[in-house]
């Protein structure tokens, strides 16, 4: 999980000119990095849409109704589903909060497939814009197969979201 984070906050410091979120947007993110996996106590298989129920059943403190129902659907939209298979849900925010929401799930889906066997493999990570793509590298000597799987999985709404291909590259710390 903090891996996660740390990997998520860094993707929306370096994609800035990209995503033109606020910092408020930042915490937000933050926060949905440390509870997007709570609903894996009820079931693992399904536990983006029981985190997004748990989320919306709670009041997070210091944080408005809105900025919780943000959260819950940005835990809600890590996973698997997108906001276009599940629309009715997703249009009871208003337009601005829904790109929010797209937005930070698409980050955040990248961050945790960077640790999607939760075996923190990976030591940092590096971000470079380019026209037409985002190079995530990646700093890790272990075999990355599972990993590679999941982020070109998880890529695909990001390139929905913003328009521009993750490629994914793997550098050695050790050669």
């Amino acid at each position: 999980m903090q891996l996660v984070r740390r990997f998520a906050l860094h993707l929306f410091d370096q994609l800035r000119t990209l995503h033109h979120l606020t910092t408020r947007d930042r915490l937000l993110l933050e926060v949905a990095t440390i509870v997007h996996d709570i609903g894996g106590f009820i079931d693992t298989h399904q536990h983006y849409l029981h985190s997004d129920y748990v989320l919306k059943q709670s009041d997070l403190l210091g944080l408005s109704q809105e900025e919780t129902q943000i959260i819950a659907a940005v835990s809600r939209y890590h996973s698997t589903r997108t906001p276009g298979e599940d629309l009715a849900h997703f249009q009871q925010l208003d337009s601005d909060k829904r790109l929010v929401v797209a937005k930070l799930s698409a980050i955040l889906r990248l961050a945790d497939a960077l640790d999607d066997a939760h075996q923190q493999t990976i030591q940092k990570i590096s971000v470079s814009v380019r026209a037409d793509r985002v190079i995530i590298t990646v700093f890790s000597d272990d075999e990355l197969s599972l990993i590679h799987w999941a982020f070109t999985y998880k890529a695909k709404f990001f390139t929905d979201v913003f328009g521009l291909q993750p490629v994914l590259k793997q550098r050695r710390l050790h050669k």
